[in-house]
C-alpha cells in the first residue's frame, strides 16, 4: 500500500513431538504402552520475508486509480438494434493481472442522447503463474432518447505495467446502435417543429379537462383544484426527494466514510453468524469472528482487510485517539489467531463469550476513533 521496506512476519505453529523417536505402531503391548509417553511440544518457526516496494512514477494519466498490471477492456451491448426509449444493457469487461478487486468503475464516456443509469459489478479472481488477476465486469443499462444511429465511444483505463516500467491505456472498440423511432402514438410536442430524424419517446405535460357535464369526476378534481392547505404535499415530497437525493450523493462521494460507517453493522452481522454456528461448525464459527473484527477494524480505519496487520491496526487506533482500547484489541486478535489453528476451535460458551466482547469493543471504537 505504499513505498519502501516492508516484509511478511515468521509463521508460528506449535507441534507435539513423541520423545524417544518415533511413534511405535506394532500390535505388541509393550509397543503400545511405550508410545502413549508424554510428547513433547515445539515451537516451529518461519523466516520473515523483505520486502521491497517501489514508489510509482510521475506522470500518471488522469484517470489512473492505482492499479498495478498488465490490463485489457471490452465493451458490449445485449444487441445493436433497438427502439428509442428502450433500455439496452452495456456490459464493460477489465481482464488481466492486478488487484482487480479493487479496480474501480471506468470513466464513463459521453453520449449525447442516452441516459445511463448506476452500474453493477461482479469479479472473478485467478491465478496466473505467481500473479493474481482475473476478470471484472461492469454492467449498466443505457436508454437511447432518439432514433437514429448512437455511438458509444471507445471506453478507456489507465494502469502501470510493472514488466515495462511505464505507465499504458486500455482501450475498447467503440459501439454503433441502430435505434428504429419510438411509439408512433406518442403526441407531438407542442411549439416548433420536430427536428428531422428525431422521435419522441413521451410528451411531459399532457393537459387535463374536465368532461362537461355535472360528472362526479368533474367535481371531484374541481374540489381538488380549489386552494388548499394540501397543495403543499408535493412540495414536501419534492423537498424529501432532493434530501434523499443530496444524502446518497454524499455517500457516494465519499466512499471511506460510506464504509466506516457500515462497518459495525457488518461485525454484527459476522458475529450472528457466528453465533448460529452449530457444534460441529467450530472452526466456521471461529473464522466468523475473526472475519467480525479484522473487517470492521478494516473497514473503520479504511485499509484492505487481505493485507491489514496488528501492527498497522494498532497504529492506525492509537493515531485516531483510541489507544485505550489497544489492549483489548491486540488480545482478541491473539485469541482469535490461536483458535483458528487449534485442533477443536472453540465451544459454544468461547464462541458467545468472545462475540460479546468484540460487539462491546466495536460500539468503544465508534465512540473513541475519530
Amino acid at each position: 500500500m505504499q513505498a519502501g521496506a516492508a516484509s511478511i512476519g515468521p509463521a508460528n505453529v506449535t507441534v507435539l513431538v513423541p520423545r524417544g523417536g518415533p511413534v511405535r505402531t506394532g500390535d505388541d503391548f509393550f509397543d503400545r504402552f511405550f508410545s502413549m509417553s508424554a510428547p513433547e511440544t515445539r515451537q516451529l518457526r518461519t523466516d520473515p520475508i523483505a520486502l521491497k516496494a517501489d514508489a510509482l512514477p510521475p506522470g500518471a494519466p488522469d484517470d489512473f486509480t492505482g492499479v498495478v498490471g498488465s490490463l485489457s477492456i471490452a465493451t458490449s451491448v445485449d444487441r445493436l438494434k433497438a427502439r428509442a426509449g428502450e433500455a439496452l444493457n452495456l456490459v464493460v469487461t477489465v481482464s488481466g493481472t492486478g488487484n482487480l478487486k479493487s479496480l474501480a468503475e471506468p470513466r464513463r464516456p459521453e453520449v449525447p442522447g442516452a441516459r445511463f443509469f448506476e452500474s453493477e459489478s461482479s469479479v472473478k479472481l485467478e491465478l496466473a503463474g505467481d500473479r493474481l488477476g482475473g476478470s471484472k465486469t461492469f454492467k449498466t443499462v443505457l436508454v437511447p432518447r432518439a432514433s437514429g444511429t448512437l455511438e458509444i465511444p471507445p471506453i478507456s483505463i489507465s494502469y502501470y505495467d510493472p514488466a515495462k516500467k511505464a505507465y499504458a491505456t486500455a482501450r475498447s472498440a467503440p459501439i454503433r446502435v441502430a435505434v428504429a423511432p419510438g411509439d408512433p402514438n406518442a403526441a407531438a410536442p407542442s411549439g416548433g417543429p420536430r427536428a428531422p430524424g428525431v422521435t419522441e419517446v413521451a410528451s411531459d405535460i399532457r393537459y387535463l379537462k374536465a368532461p362537461g357535464g355535472g360528472s362526479a369526476l368533474g367535481a371531484a378534481l374541481g374540489a381538488f383544484g380549489a386552494p388548499g392547505p394540501w397543495h403543499a404535499l408535493p412540495a414536501a415530497f419534492l423537498v424529501l426527494a432532493l434530501g434523499l437525493d443530496w444524502r446518497r450523493r454524499a455517500r457516494a462521494s465519499d466512499p471511506l466514510g460510506l464504509r466506516a460507517g457500515e462497518a459495525r453493522a457488518a461485525a454484527l452481522r459476522a458475529l450472528a453468524r457466528a453465533e448460529a454456528a452449530g457444534d460441529g461448525e467450530r472452526a466456521r464459527a471461529v473464522a466468523a469472528l475473526a472475519e467480525a473484527l479484522t473487517g470492521y477494524l478494516a473497514d473503520r480505519l479504511g485499509r484492505p482487510e487481505a493485507g491489514l496487520t496488528l501492527k498497522e491496526a494498532l497504529a492506525s487506533l492509537s493515531a485516531r485517539g483510541a489507544a485505550a482500547s489497544l489492549p483489548k484489541v491486540k488480545a482478541l486478535w491473539d485469541e482469535l489467531d490461536l483458535l483458528r489453528y487449534a485442533p477443536v476451535g472453540a465451544d459454544r460458551a468461547e464462541v458467545k463469550r468472545l462475540a460479546d466482547e468484540i460487539r462491546a469493543l466495536t460500539a468503544t471504537l465508534d465512540k473513541e476513533a475519530r
